[in-house]
């Protein structure tokens, strides 16, 4: 029965040995003409969520694999070099590969669910071409044209995403997959704190080596498939409602639990910081649920501290963690570097303003010269001013005001059924979440740190607009008129 329903689960772990193997054990030139086999499986399939959750697994890097960067680097994923300084990874031709599908399908057209941000987003893909003529007239390299249809690859999940999420199912079938790896990065946790290494320093020494001796001044950060969790976090509260068909609610409490423990080791503050307002705004929109939610967590939570007494090393990292986390008191109480262990706010922040100064100000500096000098991932509102400027600000706060303030309207209406209710309630967790993150690590805008950022945007959005079709849904049965007449 468990092998049936996570049988995709076991399939991805197949297929993620597979490309492991490719990449470490088989010559560079033949395993860019194996890869290329996952370009007619991707097309062929009805499946599209499941090559869409390989990609996002891969680009997290799970134990430190799939991990090389550089052109010249025989252990990485494949680059096809078009022309010279113009190539493609297969992760980006598999965009375009999965773009071109969606769009001819007709079926998908059909069924397709309304995405209620499609003005929004298109005029934010108007303002894009805008902030390219003013970066030209700025002045580009050809490595700024070079980011900029890469970012435009990255943007096509906008118009993909929905389109492999058109049935419900598949959303959740997505998810189905991603749960059972929360469980795989702790144990990778484990495996990287115990060994000093993650398991990628096996098969290519000398990398994924974790710094530190554990002390409080220098200790060892298990970074694991970070992006993966904060979905299986937000995703397990989205589901973890009484009348759910999908899941059991007590394996959505152990996913919930162990995803945050697993980000909670890294001591990543402002992702813990997240976590922790997520948990707030879920449970005080779920009073009425309380009782019963709450009986389940506390019981699960009391198991695996149990359990973490068995493991020595999550034991001593989570005191650890906690010595870094304290640090947000410092920051409380008026201290801009938190002891001295933040340069984000009195450095790194400063830096990117002066850049915006030198910027256009309302539309920033684009993809220019100017934007590339002065860029830094590490503040993220203050980069997505410097690259957008303020009427680019403007515009990522409609939409974001839009996809908050929809599903909070929709759920207060007296006669739509409780699981609708609670399900557009924690629609925006991920987006809350991305909220928190993005003012220490850029994860919304133009720009986000690192590719899966986009899915991350993407499914934000997704979540709201599952919830709200499932809700219209459940509105014409039972005859709410009202509801449809103002959100249809």
């Amino acid at each position: 029965m468990f092998f049936k329903r996570n049988k995709e689960f076991f399939e991805i772990l197949l297929y993620l040995t597979i490309a492991a193997v490719l990449v470490y054990y088989v010559p560079a030139p033949f395993n860019k003409i194996l890869f290329l086999g996952v370009l007619p499986l991707a097309w062929r399939t009805k499946r599209d969520y499941l090559w869409l959750a390989f990609f996002f697994i891969v680009g997290d890097m799970p134990g430190g694999l799939f991990s090389g960067g550089l052109v010249g680097d025989p252990y990485r994923l494949p680059i096809y070099n078009l022309m010279p300084d113009i190539s493609f990874t297969i992760r980006e031709i598999y965009l375009l590969l999965i773009l071109v599908k969606v769009l001819f399908k007709p079926d998908r057209k059909q069924n397709f669910q309304k995405n209620y941000f499609t003005k929004e987003l298109t005029l934010l893909g108007y303002y894009l071409i805008l902030l390219l003529v003013i970066s030209t007239f700025m002045g580009m390299t050809f490595d700024g044209y070079k980011s900029f249809y890469k970012i435009c690859l990255n943007l096509t999940l906008f118009i993909s995403v929905p389109l492999i999420f058109y049935n419900r199912d598949y959303f959740v079938k997505f998810l189905n997959i991603l749960f059972p790896f929360a469980i795989i990065a702790i144990l990778f946790q484990v495996y990287s704190l115990t060994f000093g290494q993650q398991l990628i320093a096996v098969l290519k020494p000398g990398v994924g080596v974790l710094s530190g001796s554990g002390s409080a001044e220098e200790w060892q950060r298990p970074i694991e498939m970070a992006h993966v969790l904060l979905v299986c976090f937000t995703g397990s509260l989205f589901f973890l409602n009484k009348g759910n068909r999908f899941f059991k609610l007590r394996y959505l409490i152990i996913i919930n639990l162990v995803s945050f423990l697993a980000i909670f080791l890294t001591g990543t503050r402002t992702w813990f910081l997240a976590l922790i307002l997520v948990y707030l705004y879920f449970f005080l929109t779920r009073l009425q649920q309380i009782s019963s939610v709450f009986i389940r967590y506390i019981f699960i939570i009391s198991a695996i501290v149990i359990g973490i007494g068995f493991v020595p090393v999550i034991r001593d990292q989570i005191f650890n963690a906690w010595d870094r986390l304290s640090t947000l008191e410092n920051f409380a109480e008026g201290d801009i570097t938190a002891g001295g262990t933040v340069s984000r706010f009195d450095v790194r922040g400063p830096r990117v303003m002066e850049g915006f100064r030198a910027s256009t100000i309302i539309s920033g500096a684009g993809f220019s010269k100017l934007y590339y000098e002065y860029q830094d991932g590490h503040v993220g509102y203050q980069n997505m001013l410097l690259n957008a400027g303020i009427a680019g600000i403007i515009l990522f706060a409609l939409i974001i005001a839009k996809a908050l303030y929809i599903p909070y309207r929709m759920s207060m209406f007296g006669n739509l059924p409780s699981l609708s209710k609670h399900e557009l309630k924690a629609s925006s967790l991920l987006l809350i979440a991305l909220l928190i993150i993005n003012t220490g690590t850029q994860t919304l805008g133009y720009t986000p740190d690192g590719n899966n950022r986009f899915l991350l945007m993407v499914l934000a959005l997704t979540f709201i607009n599952q919830a709200i079709n499932f809700a219209l849904k459940n509105s014409k049965q039972t005859g709410n008129i009202v509801l449809e007449k103002q959100f249809k």
